[in-house]
């Protein structure tokens, strides 16, 4: 329930993945399992459709029309689809070799759901598809471990070995310039100018700020 409050597109995610689960796996159609989750995803609902009813027509409907739009949708507030090959071009690369061996293992696990659902909607670039690149990484990342544990244990070469060396300290690299390029968006004398607002301001004051980046660290700064 918190998910799909606190995150919609990672809730999206949960409630595909839990539905799909449930139908390949006929829980879906035991009657104490469909009571229980109909009671649960009922009550969800419902407290969500009050807490969006003052911003229903600009947060849902107008959305409504780009759900099922194939490669036209917006595709969100998140880097190119290049950028995600580039900086992780190997960890998708091995998690896909992982993902594909799981196959032998089980079928239809949560995990396995959650990357073809991510994969779905990147590769038919649904709604906010470059947001699930980061869904994509990350449910690929346990099968992309377990390709590298299983290549280590069964071709024990030292050309393999070190091959399996080089892409992640290749991978390191490449993750660790990325998140070093990204700044704050709030500059340090924005932050000092919020940081020093309580000590001078009534408690019942009002602040308008006039943009929304800001907005969000006044809000933090100053709950009252």
């Amino acid at each position: 329930a918190l998910t799909i409050v606190t995150h919609h597109q990672t809730g999206l995610l949960f409630v595909l993945v839990l539905g799909t689960w449930g139908v390949l796996h006929k829980r879906i159609f035991n009657f104490q399992f469909s009571i229980f989750s109909l009671s649960v995803f009922g009550g969800v609902l419902m407290a969500i459709g009050l807490l969006y009813v003052p911003i229903w027509q600009e947060a849902v409907i107008r959305h409504v029309p780009t759900l099922l739009q194939l490669w036209g949708a917006p595709g969100g507030n998140f880097p190119e689809p290049l950028f995600y090959t580039r900086v992780t071009g190997i960890l998708l690369m091995l998690g896909m070799a992982g993902f594909l061996r799981s196959f032998y293992k089980e079928q239809g696990s949560f995990w396995q759901l959650a990357v073809l659902w991510s994969g779905i909607f990147v590769l038919f670039r649904l709604m906010f598809y470059r947001r699930f690149f980061v869904q994509l990484d990350f449910f690929l990342l346990p099968f992309a471990a377990a390709f590298i544990v299983f290549v280590w244990e069964r071709y024990q070469k030292i050309e393999t070995r070190l091959m399996m060396i080089l892409f992640l300290l290749i991978q390191g690299f490449l993750s660790v310039q990325a998140a070093w390029q990204r700044v704050p968006k709030v500059d340090a004398a924005t932050f000092a100018v919020v940081y020093s607002l309580p000590s001078g301001l009534p408690h019942d004051a009002m602040v308008v700020a006039l943009e929304d980046q800001t907005a969000v660290l006044l809000r933090g700064w100053l709950p009252f």
